[in-house]
């Protein structure tokens, strides 16, 4: 069978990251909806990248 958890684990990391993110730069740092596309296309890049590390 193949790996069917590597790529779950990289979503879950991805899906955290943009929360974190979002809290972060849309409550904390007042950015609104700025820091809520920074935040989801940080994770996204993370997630292209994390298989690679």
């Amino acid at each position: 069978m193949k790996d069917s958890w590597g790529p779950l684990k990289a979503l879950a990391v991805a899906t955290a990251i943009n929360g974190i993110g979002d809290i972060a730069l849309c409550r904390f740092f007042g950015y609104g909806i700025a820091g809520a596309a920074w935040a989801t296309m940080v994770s996204q890049v993370r997630q292209i990248c994390l298989p690679f590390l």
